[in-house]
């Protein structure tokens, strides 16, 4: 399973470059938002950390540093 975190540069209204890993034949799971900064991506992957195994692949696209989550 590939799970992607990240803010609207990875789910938004258009394809994003999650869709491109569709091409590997896995299961995609799209756990990003709109709006979200690095603490809520880093907590969106805390929160499933015990969902993973060693055959997960994580990908995360990390926001601008000075993005603040309010």
């Amino acid at each position: 399973m590939i799970y992607t975190f990240g803010c609207s540069m990875t789910k938004w209204y258009w394809p994003t470059w999650v869709d491109w890993l569709r091409k590997y034949d896995q299961p995609v799971v799209n756990l990003a938002n709109k709006g979200y900064g690095n603490q809520n991506i880093y907590w969106n992957l805390v929160n499933i950390s015990d969902r993973l195994t060693a055959n997960d692949t994580v990908n995360i696209m990390w926001a601008e540093n000075h993005r603040l989550d309010l």
